[in-house]
């Protein structure tokens, strides 16, 4: 096992909890009525803010490390800097978990106002008392120690340490390919940020070797050649095109990283373009950093309110 990387290793750990919001329907139920699936007892928006909570928190931490056993890796100098962000996001869902549990009951008896189908099923609810111990932020920070030990079990913390960088490349290509599908023609400078986080995570997890620092560095050197302001488009969006193209496969991204370490940044500096296959046109999901032209919207129908039954 790599000692050195081990020493290196801090384990943050951190677990957003919440109730449901759903029970399971009564097996007895007559199933002419029935269908299987579950029965929602409150308006599923006073449960919003502790799923945001984990998803910011995710996004905190596979910023600055890597999954590894029950949370994430992160190195000495990125640590502090990272239980700093989380903290507040902690203290944000013991807030909403106070606001939650004081006004219980409260919310219980309006979602059955609003829904009245519910209240055969009253009688199973959760109490405010089941609700405060169910629901919470838990952050922890440690480091592991292994001890050899006689036994024929394969050394699984040896197993998950050595498959670090590996996991660092399939992380920085799921957020790629998370973000980016086909249907636009140029890209707005926003497109920045998320290269400028993938670059960050790779010089933070330098340690873990895998040649991290050399994508660091073609990242940076692939932002410094992007034109400083206003759209990217044409030639620009072309280059681009071959940086994402590289950045969602960790297959290219090892061949990239590799050629940087042994060849230096400009024997790398085509690789982006040979692989981008031209014309390219990409999108991101979600907010638009990319642009596509689209037709007017049709218009749609107003939202109607929650349902109680959550299949």
């Amino acid at each position: 096992m790599n000692e050195t990387v081990i020493e290196k290793i801090n384990v943050v750990a951190f677990d957003v909890t919440a109730v449901s919001g759903t029970i399971s329907r009564d097996p007895a139920d007559d199933s002419k009525v029935f269908t299987p699936g579950s029965v929602r007892y409150i308006d599923p928006s006073h449960l919003k803010v502790f799923a945001a909570a984990r998803q910011q928190a995710n996004r905190a931490c596979r910023n600055r490390g890597v999954r590894f056993l029950s949370g994430w890796a992160v190195p000495d100098n990125a640590v502090d800097t990272l239980v700093a962000e989380l903290n507040p996001i902690a203290e944000k869902v013991e807030n909403a978990k106070a606001e939650l549990v004081t006004k219980w009951d409260e919310t219980l008896r309006a979602w059955q106002e609003l829904q009245p189908q519910v209240a055969p099923y009253k009688g199973r609810f959760p109490t405010a008392q089941h609700v405060s111990h169910q629901t919470g932020a838990r952050l922890s920070v440690y480091r592991i120690h292994p001890a050899a030990v006689d036994s024929s079990a394969k050394d699984g913390i040896k197993t998950e340490v050595d498959g670090l960088a590996g996991r660092v490349l399939h992380e920085i290509a799921q957020d790629v390919q998370d973000t980016w599908k086909p249907g636009a023609s140029q890209a707005s400078q926003r497109i920045k940020n998320l290269l400028g986080r993938l670059a960050n995570k790779c010089r933070t997890l330098e340690f873990l070797g895998g040649n991290l620092g050399a994508t660091a560095s073609f990242i940076d050197e692939a932002i410094s050649r992007l034109p400083a302001e206003g759209a990217i488009q044409g030639a620009d969006f072309a280059v681009l095109s071959g940086i994402l193209t590289i950045l969602s496969s960790p297959e290219k991204m090892e061949s990239m990283s590799k050629m940087v370490a042994d060849s230096g940044l400009v024997a790398a500096e085509g690789l982006f373009v040979k692989l981008a296959p031209l014309p390219m046109e990409v999108e991101m999901k979600g907010e638009p950093l990319f642009m596509a032209e689209t037709s007017p919207a049709k218009p749609t129908k107003p939202a109607t309110s929650t349902e109680a039954w959550a299949w």
